[in-house]
């Protein structure tokens, strides 16, 4: 699917990037995006006349090194994408092209299908079932010879919008990238089932009208996705694209009791609380200790977020996944929930155990809670949240309770463009960011700093500030109230 904007990107990627492929192919660490062949669509509308001789070039080297099967390039989700990136840009790569190529690619390709064919049958992980049956269904309608492909495909489509998609239209990953991605591979599953004169089933229909208001309960005032669960904010345009492909109108979900999401939105003023499970089976985006985190935008500016994350590993990529890169409290420096080292859940996952949501008279109230310290600690964590109508006030409060005595930290992770100073007697502070005269944050009791931080939503890693009340060790309930305040 091109968007606008694929012919500069294209244009970059060739010139800036052809070298960094060859090398990650030699060196055998090319990104899960290179094994993909997300950069074929760009470098196809590019409109370069060596653009074809360049994707051939690249597509031959990858076939050299990657041909035969290995663990990271022939992953199942992984697997369905390239096929289906081969597939949809065939003539574009064959073009022409009368040597020794077309055969090459063609045995790959096939070769290619029966391996997912067969490891479907051992099983797919959670998640990758609509990647699967897009490079299933691609492949039967576009080779001769895999009709089979096509039947098998249907069924996985079937039993994976089933399992992956829940009833309020949310990804079960809880990714609002993946929500966008999941959304964009039920649209081209669509386009070429009636390209092929297969009427779309009303289960496909139904999946792409439930999944674009919950997009939309992603989407922040400047047209981004807020980052939660391993998201980022993904670009705009691409976001509308999708939207105005399907052609649904329906509003944002405010309450999203399946999917574990609440927004709340009063005049320019959003706030979007992760009010969720930490879901067993969602392996695919890492795994985040995320329990009641929150963000906040004003207009077109973001202002609370949390962290983001990385691609890849590292150390850095196993902090973000933890509590305190989040907006949230963290007890006894433990997280939410208990993380595995490369990804995934332990035992221990986090709960909600009550949600209440009230609007009265243009006001929006809502209570959550979570279980997620209840194994360690003994304790519950209780958040509030209350928005004006008028958008100029957002309060907060969080009460722990429970017999242990541990202290506890509120963290409120600030974008890169918010400025921050402390005020008072260090129980305040005023943030100013766009155009807006200011915001004054307060909290009692505790100690408020402001320390350093990382933003990596946008793809790229930020210093940035972040909001920290303190707190000793708790007593049998202990309630820390806050709130952010348009200043007039």
């Amino acid at each position: 699917m091109g968007f606008p904007g694929d012919r500069e990107k294209g244009a970059a990627f060739a010139v800036g990037e052809i070298a960094s492929i060859f090398e990650a192919f030699e060196q055998r660490n090319a990104a899960r995006g290179v094994h993909r062949f997300d950069w074929l669509p760009a470098l196809a509308a590019s409109g370069l006349g060596t653009a074809p001789d360049l994707a051939r070039t690249l597509t031959e080297a990858w076939i050299r090194s990657f041909g035969s099967w290995s663990p990271e390039a022939w992953q199942c989700d992984v697997l369905a994408e390239r096929i289906t990136n081969w597939l949809l840009y065939h003539r574009f790569l064959t073009a022409g092209e009368a040597g020794a190529f077309c055969p090459l690619f063609h045995r790959a390709l096939s070769r290619q299908v029966v391996h997912l064919q067969r490891a479907l049958r051992l099983g797919a992980r959670p998640g990758d079932g609509l990647a699967v049956a897009k490079g299933l269904i691609h492949a039967g309608a576009g080779l001769d010879g895999y009709v089979d492909s096509l039947r098998l495909g249907l069924k996985v489509l079937s039993r994976s919008i089933e399992t992956e998609i829940l009833p309020d239209g949310c990804h079960l990953s809880r990714n609002p990238s993946f929500q966008l991605s999941s959304l964009a591979t039920l649209l081209q599953i669509r386009d070429v089932l009636i390209d092929n004169h297969i009427p779309p089933s009303d289960q496909l229909n139904n999946a792409i009208d439930r999944m674009v208001p919950m997009l939309r309960t992603f989407r922040h005032g400047d047209g981004g996705l807020a980052v939660f669960n391993g998201s980022c904010e993904n670009e705009r345009q691409p976001i509308d694209a999708i939207i105005e492909k399907t052609g649904s109108r329906g509003r944002a979900v405010v309450n999203a009791r399946y999917g574990g999401y609440q927004r709340l939105k009063c005049k320019n003023t959003l706030v979007i609380i992760d009010a969720g499970p930490a879901h067993s089976d969602a392996e695919t985006d890492g795994g985040h200790a995320s329990a009641l985190a929150f963000e906040m935008s004003v207009g077109k500016n973001r202002v609370v977020v949390n962290c983001g994350q990385t691609t890849g590993g590292g150390p850095l990529h196993e902090m973000l996944r933890g509590t305190a890169a989040h907006s949230t409290v963290t007890i006894g420096e433990r997280n939410s929930c208990e993380l595995v080292p490369g990804g995934g859940y332990g035992e221990r996952r986090s709960r909600p155990t009550d949600s209440v949501r009230r609007e009265i008279d243009g006001n929006v109230l809502v209570e959550l809670e979570h279980d997620g310290y209840l194994q360690p600690f003994g304790v519950s964590h209780r958040r509030s949240l209350y928005l004006s109508a008028d958008g100029g006030d957002l309060r907060g409060e969080d009460v722990i309770s429970g017999d242990a005595r541990e202290s506890f930290l509120v963290r409120f992770h600030l974008h890169p463009s918010v400025r921050v100073s402390l005020i008072g007697e260090r129980n305040s502070a005023i943030l100013r960011f766009g155009r807006n005269a200011g915001w004054r944050f307060q909290a009692r009791p505790g100690q408020v700093s402001v320390e350093e931080s990382v933003y990596c939503g946008d793809g790229q890693q930020k210093r940035t500030n972040q909001i920290v009340v303190s707190f000793g060790k708790t007593e049998p309930s202990t309630t820390i109230k806050w709130r952010f305040r348009r200043e007039s």
